[in-house]
């Protein structure tokens, strides 16, 4: 059997087994050959003659008002083309046709009817990017492998919105297409409440997205806050995997590293409805929320439609520290739902539900936080408030509030705080050795009740405050410890920070009264004082026009020994309707 050789031997071959006249086929299989190739020729020589008469005869200089009337008409912004504009054509490793394109210094402006003080959103020193020209054929304009060169964006938040959420998508289109941004500014600014913050020297690499093929995605960035804090350097660094349907994207292995705060975990995005829906599950190791609202744009988050957790080892804010903090978050057309959030907090555990709504350009806050069994101590020392108190308890918070400025919130802030501090004592100074030595007269041993030995025991303190109108009031203050009864009344104004407060002091001992200073020891049993002034610096007296209403009651037969606060009513009916607020909030939002 012959063994062939060449190519129209083989054909030859095949063409004998099928019983086939060979040496014409073989003449046909050539003829077809010669023909493709002549074809093949045909097509590089149109090819090559189109895209010299393509460099030598089509100047994009020519197209300017085209191109800023396409920009125009997709975006309804304007396009400045201040710079010269040059076309090179090309092909891929796919050997698709392209077109190189690079603009410079180029300017968008922001949206129409826009309050910004800049017209231009967006300054570009260079703009360069790709077009598949078979694809613009068939009229679809995909800009691949876009290059901004020192891009200056400016996002502004206004009360009646932003400048750049009509952009959004496109953005999204082109970073999927494969983006670079070398040398970027970015400045945030939100006029609702006078923040503002900068991404600077912002280098972003993406690599386009293929179905099932991973792309390498990376951010590095200078975080700069005004006016507050110092400089933060930000690194992003991701794999982003595009399914077989191009509706989803996995974003894995995700790390982000800004200032000391870590963050892991994956991040999904995938078209719910032709909507962006973000899913994701994040471990952060440390987060100061302090930072995080000076960092982080005024409600980002709310503004998405997003469902995840995230997970942090410990939330430090206010001088207060949490530890196993557990967050889910759920948002929906400008609700944000998290509920319930979860921590360990000074021994004891913490709950909490919260629930905002951003629809209508405003802000609705409404909180529910209980805290349970916690080293209340220790809690007031994270506040800066010292180590004297050492005692076990319960905080309830229940809050409300609306609007997008300070003025506003102090309008409309409605809250209801309960302590409950079980038996514990105050360090540093020991009131029962202190009254026996008053009694005694004992003067010369004075520093035995002061001191870091001496204590303190009392059987505890509950307090009810109440916050409406811009005041926080508080009528229900009960304190015992060693003989002593203390009660307290009285507000704080938010507004002008002035503290109007009433405690009356009581005495189970008639005889350690007496030795009060006149006109003291005049009622008997109870010392009425009065703390007023600037909050900073309050001043405390003997409320006298108290301490007399109290010596005529005395001598008209009337008791004088301190009664127990009644049950602030306002203050239970309050904390009922947020707490039935917050409550149909959740259920509505579900």
């Amino acid at each position: 059997m012959p063994s062939p050789s060449r190519a129209s031997d083989r054909v030859s071959w095949v063409l004998i087994e099928t019983g086939a006249a060979p040496a014409t086929s073989t003449m046909n299989i050539k003829a077809v050959l010669r023909v493709l190739a002549w074809l093949a020729g045909a097509v590089v020589l149109v090819v090559g003659g189109a895209v010299l008469w393509f460099s030598l005869v089509f100047d994009p200089e020519d197209y300017r008002d085209d191109i800023t009337a396409w920009v125009s008409a997709q975006t309804g912004r304007t396009l400045a083309l201040n710079g010269p504009v040059s076309l090179v054509l090309g092909l891929d490793g796919g050997s698709s046709l392209l077109a190189r394109i690079e603009m410079d210094e180029l300017a968008l402006s922001s949206s129409p009817g826009s309050a910004a003080p800049d017209p231009n959103m967006i300054r570009l020193r260079r703009l360069a990017f790709s077009i598949d020209l078979l694809a613009l054929l068939h009229g679809k304009v995909v800009p691949r492998e876009v290059v901004f060169e020192q891009p200056q964006i400016r996002l502004l938040r206004t009360a009646e919105g932003n400048n750049w959420s009509d952009l959004a998508g496109g953005v999204a289109l082109i970073a999927a297409q494969g983006l670079s941004i070398k040398d970027g500014l970015i400045k945030f600014e939100d006029v609702t409440n006078g923040r503002s913050l900068r991404l600077a020297a912002v280098t972003v690499s993406t690599q386009p997205l293929v179905a099932g093929q991973e792309s390498a995605l990376a951010l590095n960035a200078v975080l700069e806050r005004e006016p507050d804090g110092p400089a933060l350097e930000v690194a992003l660094t991701a794999t982003a995997l595009l399914d077989a349907e191009a509706t989803a994207v996995a974003f894995k292995a995700l790390t982000a590293q800004i200032g000391h705060t870590t963050v892991t975990g994956r991040l999904d995005l995938a078209l719910v409805n032709a909507q962006p829906h973000w899913q994701f599950d994040l471990a952060v190791d440390q987060l100061d929320l302090g930072v995080a609202a000076l960092t982080l744009p005024a409600l980002s988050l709310a503004g998405v439609d997003a469902d995840g957790s995230v997970r942090i080892a410990r939330l430090f804010f206010g001088g207060l520290t949490m530890e196993e903090v557990s967050v889910p978050v759920s948002a929906r057309q400008g609700i944000l739902v998290s509920s319930p959030v979860t921590a360990v907090f000074y021994g004891g555990e913490a709950r909490g539900d919260i629930f905002l709504d951003t629809r209508d350009q405003g802000l609705v806050v409404r909180v529910r936080q209980l805290y349970r069994d916690c080293q209340l101590g220790d809690l007031f020392t994270g506040l800066g408030l010292g180590d004297a108190l050492a005692a076990t308890g319960n905080l309830n918070i229940h809050f409300a509030a609306s609007g997008l400025d300070e003025s506003r919130w102090l309008q409309t802030a409605r809250g209801v705080i309960r302590l409950q501090a079980r038996e514990g004592h105050i360090r540093g100074i020991d009131i029962e050795s202190l009254l026996k030595q008053l009694q005694k007269q004992a003067n010369q041993n004075l520093g035995t009740w002061l001191g870091s030995t001496a204590v303190t025991p009392f059987s505890g303190i509950n307090a009810t405050l109440r916050m409406e109108q811009g005041l926080v009031v508080n009528e229900d203050l009960d304190f015992e410890a060693a003989g002593l009864n203390l009660r307290g009344r009285g507000s704080v104004s938010l507004r002008n920070q002035q503290v109007d407060y009433r405690i009356s002091v009581g005495f189970d001992d008639p005889e350690l009264a007496a030795l009060l200073p006149l006109p003291s020891n005049m009622a008997t049993l109870v010392l009425p004082l009065r703390l007023f002034g600037a909050v900073q610096q309050p001043k405390l007296v003997i409320d006298i026009p108290e301490l007399m209403r109290m010596q005529i009651e005395a001598a008209m037969g009337a008791s004088s020994v301190p009664q127990a606060p009644p049950v602030d009513e306002r203050a239970r009916k309050l904390e009922q309707a947020l707490a039935g607020e917050l409550d149909a909030a959740l259920a509505a939002a579900h």
